[in-house]
């Protein structure tokens, strides 16, 4: 029955979707059920879809092909949860409990299930799907915004040691040429282009560390 409860508010969508999945199995369960057929089509009728689902291999295909199907449908990698709901229209939603995570059809996943078309009821879990939706986006841009931070520091860091090394190697080349007053001038050089040296070094090690890349040799 539940089964055939979100098959027909699937086919009922006409404005907005938001659909919260507790498992990554959860999107290849609804897409036996033809949800995810349903969900195509009105998203190319200007529906609004709006997916969270924890992402990974076992979905990866399937969220490939969503991707080139139906474009304009949006999907968020979320956590796995003990339950998943599915809000239509802002009108009515069902709300079904997790009961065998990596079961292989829906209506042998499912446990506890709650209908409802109550305006109070959709409302409120609209809120929390929406409080979701919000805190996936914002901590995808903060791992974003990590990401470049952390390009740009190895990038700044090689591009730094580059001329280090042959501004240092020059340096002490000329300082056993020069007068010992020039001498003075040139150590002034070398011993501020190996400050500079490590701290490119110190960087780049964090860079490692950040990126798990790091080797120690220990000793």
């Amino acid at each position: 029955k539940a089964s055939q409860i979100l098959i027909e508010l699937a086919k009922s969508v006409k404005k907005e979707a938001l659909i919260l999945l507790p498992n990554d199995k959860a999107l290849s369960r609804i897409d036996r059920l033809g949800v995810i057929d349903y969900l195509t089509k009105e998203s190319k009728n200007g529906a609004i879809i709006k997916i969270i689902c924890p992402l990974s291999e076992r979905n990866s295909e399937l969220v490939k092909r969503l991707s080139q199907d139906a474009p304009d449908i949006k999907i968020l990698n979320g956590n796995n949860s003990t339950s998943g709901m599915f809000i239509v229209d802002g009108e009515k939603f069902i709300r079904a409990e997790l009961s065998d995570p990596d079961a292989e059809n829906f209506s042998d996943a499912i446990g506890f299930t709650i209908y409802s078309n109550s305006k109070l009821s959709v409302e409120s879990f609209k809120s929390v799907f929406e409080l979701l939706w919000k805190e996936h986006v914002l901590n995808d841009e903060l791992k974003k915004a990590d990401s470049m931070k952390r390009d740009f520091i190895n990038i700044a860091a090689h591009e730094l040691r580059t001329p280090i090394q042959p501004i240092l190697g020059l340096s002490e080349i000329i300082s056993h040429k020069v007068s010992e007053e020039e001498r003075g001038y040139m150590d002034v050089i070398i011993r501020n282009a190996k400050r500079l040296h490590r701290l490119t070094e110190n960087i780049l090690d964090v860079t490692r560390i950040e990126s798990q890349l790091l080797r120690l040799n220990k000793e």
